[in-house]
C-alpha cells in the first residue's frame, strides 16, 4: 500500500498548474492554466509581481472572464442574482473581484500555485453562469410556446413522460392528442448563445432517438425560436433527420393546424 501510495504521489507531482507562462511588455506574467472556459478556451491569469518588497504579489484575470460573458450578453453588475452568485463563488475560493475584475493578493510565492489554481476555478464558476441564463431563456421561450399552444389547445399535456430505450423515462415538453390522426408530441429547442446551443442540440436529439421506436404512432415536433441564430446549421439538420423542425412564431399558422382539435 506504501508504495502504491508513493507511486501515486509521484504521478501527480509532475503535474502543473501552469501550461504555459511567459513575460508581457507591463512587467507582468501571463498564466496558462489546464482549466478551460465553457467555450473551450484556456483560462489565464496574470502575475504582477510588486515593486515593493512588503507588498504582496497580485495575480488577476484582467477582466478576461467578465469579457467573456459580455460578448454572451451576459453581464454581472445590475443583476442583483448574479451579483450574489459571484459574491458566493468569491467567498467560497477566497478570490477579490473589483469591478469585474477577479484577483487574488499572494502574500508568499509559496502558495502561489494554489492561488492560480483558486483564480483560475472562480473563472469558470463565474463564467457557468452563462448556463443559468440559457436555461432561463429555454425556460422563458417554453412559456411563450405554451401559451401559444393553450390558446390553440387547452387540453394539451405539458411534460409528458414515455417510456423510451432501455426503460427510461423520457420527458417531451408538451403532447396533445389528435384523435384520428398521430398524436404529437413536441420539444422546445432554444439557446441564448452558441457557446451552449450544441449541448442543448444534442440533448434534444437524444430524446428523440430514445423514442425513435414511437415514430409510428406519435408526430416527433421540435420547436425553433424564429429569432435565435445561435444554432449550427449541422446540428439544426441533426435534430431534423429524426423530427419535424418549425419556429414559432413563424411557422404559426403550420403548428396550428397540426395541433388542430381533432374533428368530431
Amino acid at each position: 500500500m506504501t508504495s502504491d501510495l508513493q507511486s501515486l504521489q509521484q504521478r501527480l507531482s509532475s503535474f502543473s498548474v501552469a501550461q504555459k507562462c511567459e513575460a508581457l511588455p507591463d512587467g507582468s506574467f501571463r498564466i496558462v492554466t489546464p482549466l478551460l472556459y465553457p467555450s473551450g478556451t484556456r483560462v489565464e491569469v496574470f502575475y504582477q509581481p510588486e515593486m515593493d518588497l512588503f507588498a504582496s504579489t497580485r495575480l488577476s484575470d484582467k477582466g478576461q472572464t467578465a469579457a467573456l460573458l459580455a460578448e454572451l450578453n451576459i453581464y454581472i453588475e445590475g443583476f442583483e442574482k448574479r451579483r450574489q452568485i459571484l459574491a458566493d463563488i468569491c467567498r467560497t475560493l477566497r478570490v477579490g473581484d473589483a469591478h469585474g475584475e477577479l484577483f487574488v493578493a499572494v502574500e508568499n510565492d509559496e502558495h502561489l500555485a494554489d492561488a492560480v489554481m483558486r483564480l483560475a476555478q472562480a473563472c469558470v464558476r463565474a463564467a457557468d453562469l452563462h448556463y443559468t441564463q440559457s436555461f432561463r431563456a429555454q425556460s422563458d421561450f417554453k412559456a411563450i410556446f405554451a401559451t401559444f399552444l393553450h390558446q390553440e389547445r387547452q387540453d394539451n399535456i405539458e411534460d409528458y413522460t414515455i417510456e423510451g430505450r432501455f426503460g427510461r423515462r423520457i420527458k417531451v415538453d408538451f403532447f396533445t392528442h389528435q384523435g384520428n390522426g398521430k398524436d404529437c408530441l413536441l420539444i422546445t429547442l432554444f439557446s441564448a448563445n452558441e457557446t451552449s446551443s450544441h449541448s442543448v442540440a444534442n440533448d434534444v436529439f437524444c430524446r428523440w432517438y430514445d423514442l425513435e421506436r414511437y415514430r409510428d404512432r406519435f408526430q416527433f415536433i421540435t420547436v425553433m425560436d424564429s429569432s435565435s441564430r445561435a444554432f449550427r446549421q449541422a446540428d439544426v439538420n441533426r435534430v431534423g433527420s429524426i423530427s419535424r423542425v418549425l419556429s414559432y412564431p413563424a411557422d404559426s399558422e403550420e403548428l396550428r393546424s397540426l395541433i388542430a382539435r381533432p374533428k368530431p
